[in-house]
């Protein structure tokens, strides 16, 4: 859901710098010409990139989840346990 707003906020970000684009050559401001595309550009690839991912998406099958197994977590919780008390005991050694 937040990618979806992300990507609407960045399309009406890219139709407003495009707007600019249009009124700075409809004044024939070279420099404005510029800078707003650039924004246009930089606010605008996000959104053509989720585009053309949605469209791949809905032309490629869908692979068959892989079945649910088992990953020991316990192995990295004793390494966060262990490193959490080596900065403990490291701030207590200081003292």
């Amino acid at each position: 859901m937040t990618g979806r707003i992300i990507i609407a906020a960045a399309s009406v970000i890219t139709l407003a710098c495009l707007w600019m684009v249009y009124m700075a050559a409809s004044a024939a401001d070279t420099g404005g010409i510029w800078l707003f595309a650039a924004f246009a550009f930089l606010f605008g690839a996000p959104v053509v990139v989720f585009l053309i991912q949605r469209i791949r998406k809905k032309d490629l099958e869908q692979p068959a989840p892989a079945g649910v197994r088992f990953v020991p977590h316990w192995q990295l919780l004793t390494m966060i346990i262990i490193a959490l008390l080596a900065v403990a005991v490291a701030i207590i050694a200081s003292r």
